[in-house]
C-alpha cells in the first residue's frame, strides 16, 4: 500500500492520495483525490495538477513485540506544473523578457548593418557599395575625379581651390590638381604653374610669344610684354641657351642690334649710341642729346658743338660753343656768320656784328654789319667807332665820320 500526501501548510492544502505499490501506473490517472485541511476535514475535488510526496511504506516486523514499524524510503516531490518552493517576482520576468528582446534586436541590427555596410576607400568592393562621391574601380573603392579622401572625416571631399585653407598635417592630396598645401596652411599652385582666374585651375606657365595677361603667367625669365610672354626691356632672347640675357651697354660685345640697349646699334661688334644720342647711366639706354636751351648736368648730354653752361646758380643748360650759333633748321650748332652775310638774327653773327638792314644799299636784306657809327675792321673782324674831329686818320685805316 502506498500513500500520496502533501504538506498541510498550504492553503488550500495539497491533496492526499493513497494507492498500492503494485499499481504505480494509476497515480497519474487518478483525478478523485482526498485532501485534508487544517480542520482535518476531508473533501473531494478534481485536480489536473497534483503536488505529492511519494512515500514507500515497508512493514518491519519486530520479533520482541507485537508491533510492526513502517519504514519510509525514496521520498521525493512530483509536480507536473511548477515547483511549489521557487517563485520569481513579476518584474524579474519582465526584465528577462526585455533583455531577450534587446539581444534579439542587437543581433538583427548587427546582421543588417553588416549586410548594408558600404565599403571604405581602398577596400575591396563589389558593385555600388562604395561611399558617397566614390566608385568601385578594379574592385577597389576610389574617390571620384575632383575629390580626395579626408581621413579625419572618413569621406570623399571635394578638392580645395587655391587660396582655401588646408591641413598641413594631412599627407593626402587635398588641393586641386597641380596645387599643394603650403606651410602657411593655404592651397597654392605648384612650381611652373599659375592660377587661371577664368577657369580656377592651375595651368602650366606660358612659353615665349604665347598670349598672356600678367607676368605671373609666363615662364621664367619671361614677362608679359605687350600681351605676349617675352624677355623684359633690359634683356634679349638668346636662342642658344633658351634664356634672356642682358642688353649690351655702350662698348659691350654684340652680333646684332637687338642685343644692344634701346636706340643703340651694333657697330663693329660693339654696341654704340647714334651720334645724336648719349648713354644714360640711370636708364641704361641711349637717349637723344639735349638741344640748345634744355636743362643739362654734363656737356656730353648736349648736341654736338654745344656745352652745358651755367645760366644761374641753380640751373644749367646747353649752349653752342663760342663762335657757333644754333641753326633751328638743322638743329645743330654751326659757325657764326661774318661781316656782310645774310642773317635772320644777331645771334647768327660773329661778335660785334648785328643783323641789320643796310640803309645804304637799296633793297638789301638783313646782313651781319656794324652800326652806322662804326666801321668794320677786317684784320680784327670787329666793329670800331668812326673817328671824330681831331682824331688821327688815314686813308687806309680809321675813317672819319661823314660829317667832317
Amino acid at each position: 500500500m502506498r500513500r500520496l500526501y502533501a504538506f498541510s501548510n498550504r492553503n488550500p492544502p495539497l491533496p492526499i492520495q493513497t494507492y498500492d505499490d503494485d499499481d504505480d501506473d494509476d497515480i497519474e490517472n487518478t483525478r478523485i483525490i482526498r485532501y485534508s485541511n487544517n480542520n482535518n476535514n476531508n473533501a473531494v475535488r478534481n485536480e489536473n495538477k497534483t503536488i505529492v510526496r511519494k512515500t514507500t511504506n515497508n512493514i518491519i516486523e519486530n520479533p520482541n513485540t507485537d508491533y510492526n514499524y513502517t519504514e519510509t524510503d525514496n521520498v521525493y516531490l512530483n509536480e507536473t506544473a511548477r515547483c511549489p518552493y521557487i517563485r520569481f517576482p513579476w518584474w524579474l520576468w519582465l526584465l528577462l523578457a526585455l533583455s531577450l528582446l534587446g539581444l534579439l534586436g542587437l543581433t538583427l541590427g548587427l546582421g543588417l548593418g553588416l549586410g548594408l555596410r558600404k565599403s571604405s576607400i581602398n577596400v575591396r568592393c563589389t558593385g555600388n557599395n562604395c561611399p558617397a562621391n566614390s566608385q568601385c574601380i578594379n574592385n577597389r573603392c576610389e574617390c571620384n575625379s575632383g575629390y580626395f579622401y579626408d581621413y579625419s572625416m572618413s569621406y570623399c571631399a571635394a578638392y580645395l581651390h587655391v587660396g582655401i585653407t588646408c591641413s598641413t598635417s594631412n599627407t593626402n592630396q587635398q588641393c586641386i590638381t597641380n596645387a599643394y598645401c603650403a606651410s602657411n596652411g593655404y592651397c597654392i599652385c605648384e612650381t611652373n604653374y599659375f592660377l587661371d582666374q577664368n577657369t580656377g585651375v592651375c595651368t602650366a606657365l606660358l612659353a615665349r610669344y604665347v598670349p598672356c595677361a600678367n607676368d605671373d603667367q609666363c615662364q621664367t625669365p619671361f614677362v608679359c610684354k605687350v600681351s605676349l610672354c617675352d624677355c623684359n626691356q633690359t634683356s634679349y632672347y638668346d636662342s642658344g641657351s633658351n634664356t634672356c640675357k642682358r642688353l649690351g651697354y655702350v662698348n659691350d660685345p654684340c652680333s646684332a642690334n637687338s642685343q644692344c640697349v634701346q636706340s643703340a646699334n651694333c657697330s663693329t661688334t660693339t654696341c654704340q649710341c647714334p651720334s645724336d644720342h648719349y648713354f644714360d647711366t640711370a636708364e641704361y639706354q641711349c637717349v637723344r642729346k639735349k638741344s640748345i636751351g634744355e636743362t643739362c648736368t654734363l656737356s656730353y648730354q648736349c648736341i654736338t658743338n654745344a656745352s652745358c653752361t651755367s645760366v644761374s646758380p641753380f640751373s644749367n643748360q646747353c649752349e653752342c660753343n663760342s663762335g657757333l650759333y644754333y641753326d633751328t633748321t638743322t638743329g645743330t650748332c654751326i659757325t657764326q656768320l661774318t661781316y656782310g652775310k645774310i642773317c635772320t638774327s644777331t645771334s647768327q653773327c660773329i661778335d660785334n656784328l648785328l643783323c641789320l638792314n643796310d640803309p645804304i644799299v637799296t633793297g638789301a636784306t638783313f646782313q651781319c654789319i656794324c652800326l652806322t657809327t662804326q666801321y668794320y675792321l677786317t684784320t680784327n673782324q670787329t666793329c670800331i667807332s668812326l673817328g671824330t674831329y681831331g682824331d688821327a686818320c688815314n686813308t687806309g685805316g680809321r675813317p672819319c665820320e661823314t660829317r667832317y
